[in-house]
């Protein structure tokens, strides 16, 4: 029997009922499925960019008819022995696809998916090395069609190809892209509808040509879409979108505005794709829900009541984490659960996300659906990238400090110390900041491995162990174009540790006059000017010796310090 995963309401914000009624009173599902612009904005210059963002509304009703053709071309493609998909994309581009490739990786009966979505050469270097370029197909995912880390991807794996490699375009129609693949003769370009954002895209063709190509059941996965549309269209308390919109909006109200997402091992990339919706979607103007992903939840102090709990996993892990969480329950935090027993449900879930997150925006009156902060990181790194070009060479940060493991960089206006004299006076400073309801975003512009894991998650288990602080995690450049814009544009209540480090490896990107190593290093400054012109606290670490020996020294100061601070 197809069904949808089952919800509970396990505590409920104070304000739960309220916001229900508000939600009934208000037509909000209503003006939503009549794509009404007005739920989030009266001025008519934004009601008229909102409207030309709500075709993920209807896009499965456009697209589903198109899907056989793929299907047959993605499985003509098999038959001739081709075996990797490469899928080179960022944010909404690359987050669900990777999703599906961890979801469905015991049930893959298709091509192999692999997403690459940073700058970091070592990272581009280990993913590539290993592909037989004659049976690849290298996908190239971008809404805009100019995102610079895709065609740089796309540019340096061109000089791997053979002639046997297909090349496939998803983008939005007349873009840049468009062009591109007419010009280097692409075998496949899919021209997405223009009205879908691109953290809206999952179920469009941003994410069922990778979900085809990963050749799982995709009709089961489907009918649960489909179920899950019918769900979210009915006004009641039993619209699965409706009731995690009211959720969150009502603990918002109470001034819960960190949302941790506790899931299930299978689930860990999914926790990703929620925090990029919900980040970008609701972070700006000022306020905000911040997801935590990935941390390591804690018994909260009583003082703690700025959080709430979405636990998502089979019925046993989401027992564990009700178990595991049953104090802070007790005391007050509010708690949904989402049992999934089939993996065919995501689908589903990211409508539900996807219609909750626009229906919270209604709530705290932001428009969800654009990403003013996003660009102006892009317009400094752009910038940097000229100067590079004019001296060759980035435009020099201020060391606050040195060691032999590190160099630390930021702005010393925290107040805590005049003159600091070595890294633990800095650390001591920029912890001291931290206050209340405040949280650490660590901004690790480092290579996609195990060391690189295991060292962000050991900075986060010492700022949570020792003060209960709440921790993001966040890969650049990817982060950019997610978390970013809730980083610089939401309330400014963050603090940020942003880690670099010597790169290994690297190589040029073609056509360009800077490496891909220099493209890293200029979107980490960008990303650093930017937060400060925002009145951010950011702190540069960077790590002059290999990653883990840098971790392990960075993490022996801060657990230090810490500890001097009780």
């Amino acid at each position: 029997m197809i069904s949808l995963a089952e919800t509970e309401v396990v505590s409920a914000p104070g304000r739960f009922e309220d916001s229900f009624a508000r939600a009934k009173s208000e037509r909000l599902v209503e003006r939503l499925w009549d794509k009404d612009a007005s739920l989030w904005s009266n001025e008519k210059q934004t009601a008229d960019k909102i409207g030309q963002r709500l075709g993920w509304l209807d896009s499965v009703e456009r697209l589903e008819a198109n899907l056989e053709s793929l299907r047959r071309w993605i499985e003509e493609a098999s038959r001739d022995g081709y075996r990797d998909v490469l899928l080179l994309g960022m944010g909404g581009s690359s987050l669900c696809p990777l999703v599906l490739a961890d979801i469905f990786a015991d049930d893959n009966e298709g091509l192999r998916l692999h997403v690459l979505d940073t700058t970091d050469p070592l990272t581009i270097a280990e993913l590539t090395k290993d592909l037989d370029w004659s049976r690849t197909i290298v996908l190239v995912a971008s809404k805009s069609g100019g995102t610079i880390e895709v065609l740089s991807l796309y540019a340096h794996c061109r000089t791997l190809a053979d002639a046997s490699t297909k090349f496939v375009a998803i983008t939005d129609p007349g873009t840049s892209l468009v062009a591109l693949a007419k010009e280097d003769d692409f075998d496949y370009c899919l021209e997405n509808p223009a009205d879908i954002g691109g953290r809206y895209s999952a179920l469009s063709y941003f994410g069922f040509f990778p979900a085809l190509c990963l050749g799982f059941d995709f009709k089961s996965y489907m009918e649960r879409v489909d179920l899950m549309l019918k769900a979210s269209q009915v006004p009641v308390r039993d619209n699965p979108g409706l009731e995690l919109a009211v959720f969150m909006a009502a603990a918002f109200d109470e001034g819960r505005d960190k949302l941790c997402l506790a899931v299930g091992d299978s689930l860990k990339s999914f926790a990703l794709w929620i925090e990029q919706l919900v980040a970008e979607s609701l972070g700006k103007e000022g306020k905000g829900i911040v997801p935590i992903a990935g941390a390591q939840l804690r018994e909260f102090a009583a003082g703690e009541n700025d959080r709430m709990i979405v636990a998502i996993g089979s019925k046993e892990e989401v027992e564990r984490v009700l178990e595991e969480q049953g104090t802070n329950i007790g005391n007050g935090t509010p708690c949904l659960t989402i049992v999934l027993d089939k993996p065919h449900q995501i689908g589903a879930e990211f409508f539900r996300w996807e219609m909750a997150t626009a229906l919270a925006g209604a709530f705290l009156r932001v428009n969800p659906f654009d990403e003013p902060n996003v660009t102006e990181s892009k317009l400094i790194t752009g910038t940097l990238l000229e100067e590079y070009e004019k001296n060759s060479a980035l435009p020099k940060q201020e060391l606050l400090v040195g060691t032999d493991e590190i160099d630390l960089y930021g702005k010393m206006d925290w107040d805590l110390v005049a003159e600091p004299g070595d890294v633990a006076d800095i650390l001591r400073a920029f912890i001291g900041r931290i206050g209340p309801g405040e949280f650490v975003g660590i901004l690790a512009y480092l290579p996609y491995s195990e060391d690189s894991a295991l060292g962000t998650q050991a900075l986060r288990e010492s700022l949570s162990k020792s003060h209960g602080w709440l921790t993001t995690l966040g890969y650049g450049p990817r982060f950019l174009h997610s978390t970013g814009q809730l980083y610089k544009g939401g309330a400014n209540n963050g603090h940020f540790i942003q880690l670099t480090c010597e790169d290994e490896v690297d190589f040029p990107i073609p056509g360009k006059n800077f490496s891909f190593s220099v493209l890293k290093a200029a979107q980490a400054a960008g990303d650093m000017q930017t937060l400060e012109a925002h009145g951010r606290r950011v702190l540069r670490c960077h790590f002059k010796t290999q990653p883990v020996e840098g971790f392990e020294y960075l993490k022996g100061l801060l657990d230090r310090v810490l500890e001097e601070e009780g």
